[in-house]
């Protein structure tokens, strides 16, 4: 096996107007097939490491297929498990430079609160709605990726039609000046493509930082519409959690 086996879009940025680059790649030093078996113990390895997590902070990269456009965001993230709270920050486009959102379970009646050049309470169904994202900020977080993967392996593990690989390397990441070198396993999962009714997407990663054991980044690919995308499936979504500060003591301040 080849050093690098793949590269993860060379170059992207995260929007016409903005002047930070990311640059992504993974070097991969060995590459095994797997079961979902290996993929859920990852996982419950995972979720042991976050157990004492009480809050946490984190720079939050987001890639999302909208209406055929990859809109692409940068963030200063915050959670807090209880009661959930999270504080968004954007860094990046620099059309949403300095926009904050901002929610709490409990409070506001359940809205989340938008703070641009003007401030608004907003169901959080309303990033969906509007366009913004795919997920709603309830679903934010590390401990909600780690859930959605849970929940999602053991229903594949139950249909037993789900092809499986581990890869072993590290992911490079370079935010502006910043670099990212971490080691990690990734988790892919690939669908047939005549199975479409049955998964979310034809293909998925999930990274796991090898030091913490926590996932870092996540990746989902679209169902091809051609021959072509079989083996270069278009990008739907990518989260990825960088520089994750745990325990913190977060405080309703930072949530206001």
């Amino acid at each position: 096996m080849g050093l690098l086996a793949w590269r993860l879009d060379v170059v992207r940025f995260l929007g016409r107007d903005d002047p930070l680059p990311v640059r992504e790649e993974v070097q991969v030093t060995q590459s095994t097939p797997s079961s979902l078996d290996r993929a859920l113990a990852l996982l419950d390895q995972a979720a042991a490491a976050f157990a004492s997590v009480v809050d946490y902070r984190c720079t939050h990269l987001r890639d999302e297929l909208i209406d055929g456009e990859l809109k692409k965001n940068h963030l200063l993230l915050k959670i807090r498990h209880e009661p959930f709270s999270v504080s968004m920050e954007w860094v990046a486009p620099r059309s949403k430079r300095g926009r904050r959102v901002l929610y709490v379970h409990g409070l506001n009646d359940g809205k989340m609160i938008v703070r641009d050049m003007i401030t608004l309470r907003l169901d959080p169904k309303k990033s969906i709605e509007m366009k913004e994202s795919r997920h709603t900020i309830l679903e934010a977080g590390i401990k909600n990726l780690l859930q959605r993967f849970q929940r999602s392996w053991h229903k594949e593990k139950e249909l037993g039609r789900t092809e499986v690989s581990c890869h072993e390397g590290e992911a490079i990441i370079h935010v502006g000046a910043t670099e990212y070198r971490v080691p990690c396993i990734t988790v892919e999962t690939r669908h047939r493509p005549e199975d479409r009714q049955l998964f979310q997407f034809y293909r998925c990663r999930l990274f796991f930082d090898r030091r913490t054991n926590l996932p870092f980044q996540m990746e989902g690919y679209d169902w091809p519409t051609s021959a072509s995308e079989l083996e270069r499936p278009r990008l739907a979504e990518r989260y990825v959690y960088l520089d994750v500060q745990s325990n913190v003591g977060l405080t309703d301040e930072d949530f206001k």
